[in-house]
């Protein structure tokens, strides 16, 4: 098993764990306090995959939180929309970047775990 693959292992058990535990939590406290060591974790995660194994995948992760940020700031400091508005977006775009990195992360792993098994 190579380097690449068993950090997709180790991310996806991790990212996996996370999420059990934010379903866990959600029906006691408010889950955005919850999101927020995932979001961490995603972009670390994306960060080691792109800069050490060169996985052009998480360019498109980067690009999405990149327009996310950009959207969540230029609203905040221009504030042209209802806050209601604001509030619904900004509960809902998160946890749905969440769940497509999660999924990316768990396409690559069990892709990277097939072929390992055809080489062995």
């Amino acid at each position: 098993m190579n380097q690449q693959t068993k950090f997709l292992k180790a991310d996806f058990y991790i990212q996996t764990i996370m999420g059990f535990a934010i379903i866990i939590q959600s029906s006691l406290v408010d889950v955005a306090w919850f999101l927020m060591p995932v979001g961490i974790w995603q972009v670390i995660s994306a960060l080691i995959l792109l800069v050490f194994y060169r996985n052009k995948m998480r360019i498109y992760y980067f690009l999405l939180v990149f327009l996310w940020m950009l959207l969540a700031g230029y609203v905040s400091y221009y504030g042209t929309i209802d806050q209601k508005v604001l509030t619904s977006i900004a509960y809902a775009v998160p946890p749905v970047l969440a769940v497509l990195y999660y999924m990316l992360t768990a396409t690559e792993y069990r892709a990277a775990q097939k072929a390992t098994s055809v080489t062995e």
